[in-house]
């Protein structure tokens, strides 16, 4: 190869020097080769179990969302029976309140009696 490279009139040491970078690359290759082959292995050894718990995280996730659903339609539900139960409820104080004063109007002297009396 030096003698080929004397005759087209290039330096012996030229070409020595591409031999020595060729060299170095094909050596760094090959550690790359190693780190990448190290790195295939831990994760065929890795993703098989990580994706495993993805999956049952997304189905708790999903339980989660499901009950949350259910909480919020109960708690709804019960929100909208408490809005009738208070609404009822001043219904029959309304109606206590007029029964009260028809009482007052129509039996004045026996309410104020009863005041007197209490008093």
């Amino acid at each position: 190869m030096m003698a080929g490279a004397r005759e087209i009139g290039l330096s012996p040491s030229i070409v020595g020097s591409f031999l020595r970078k060729e060299a170095e690359l094909v050596e760094a290759m090959g550690r790359a080769a190693t780190t990448f082959s190290r790195l295939a292995d831990i994760a065929g050894e890795e993703l098989p179990s990580t994706m495993a718990t993805m999956r049952l995280s997304s189905l708790e996730i999903s339980d989660l969302t499901l009950e949350l659903s259910e909480l919020s339609q109960e708690a709804s539900d019960g929100i909208t029976k408490s809005a009738q139960a208070v609404k009822a409820a001043e219904v029959e104080i309304c109606q206590i309140g007029s029964l009260v004063r028809q009482c007052i109007i129509c039996m004045p002297s026996f309410c104020f009696g009863f005041l007197s009396f209490a008093l």
